[in-house]
């Protein structure tokens, strides 16, 4: 998936110091399953690039699209004497959905000695 060329992609913004967002866009024949694993991609990229080890998720939203899209009907005439016969057959429409997923990350270090999460993972209430 590339941002230029096909439609979709996926590229990630800086937000502060450790918060980075990661937007990620399909076309039509990228599947959900897929957009996710070039997010998490991304996200462990950006992460070793600005030299952290870890990442975690802060949040995310579903940014898929919907499109409408409609194929062209044809015409065909055909001369019997002086008479002319012609038979349309309609176009057809249908849905394409784009997957789409915004995430939004923080990257963090652990020290090598201890690189068990759990120290770091608040429990929810």
């Amino acid at each position: 998936m590339g941002m230029s060329g096909n439609p979709g992609g996926v590229r990630a913004q800086q937000i502060s110091g450790d918060t980075f967002r990661i937007i990620s866009r399909g076309n039509g024949f990228t599947s959900a399953e897929k957009v996710q694993d070039f997010t998490l991609l991304k996200a462990a990229e950006v992460t070793k690039s600005v030299g952290a080890t870890h990442f975690a998720v802060v949040s995310e939203a579903d940014a898929s699209r919907e499109h409408l899209v409609q194929t062209g009907g044809t015409a065909q005439t055909r001369f019997i004497g002086n008479t002319a016969y012609t038979q349309f057959t309609p176009g057809s429409s249908f849905r394409v959905k784009k997957p789409g997923e915004d995430v939004y990350i923080r990257v963090f270090s652990l020290p090598r000695a201890n690189r068990s999460l759990r120290a770091y993972i608040q429990p929810t209430k």
